[in-house]
């Protein structure tokens, strides 16, 4: 089986699909807290320093890149699982095949 039928239709351990969801969310968060409040977009927001260009293509930027960020750290450790200890990926059993 290749491993990128193990990266598509392979299943993690529920234990570690759990981890890694909240890995994912913490960073997640992590850069909506980065981006949001460490580097002041709120406060200028707030005070009205804040241009228009950047409301206009900043904030969605920011927001969107929330859950490209989960993903990478989601599918980054899938791939190290795939390629490090493939026998912790699970494949789906398929109830239609008739054996």
């Amino acid at each position: 089986m290749s491993r990128l039928s193990l990266f598509i239709y392979g299943r993690l351990h529920p234990r570690i699909h759990r981890w890694l969801n909240g890995a994912g969310f913490c960073a997640a968060v992590g850069w909506l807290y980065y981006a949001l409040v460490y580097k002041q977009f709120i406060n200028r927001f707030i005070s009205g320093n804040l241009q228009f260009l950047d409301i206009l293509l900043g904030l969605p930027l920011v927001i969107a890149l929330a859950p490209v960020i989960y993903a990478l750290i989601y599918w980054s450790v899938k791939w190290a699982v795939i390629l490090l200890y493939p026998q912790g990926i699970s494949m789906p059993v398929d109830e239609n095949k008739n054996d």
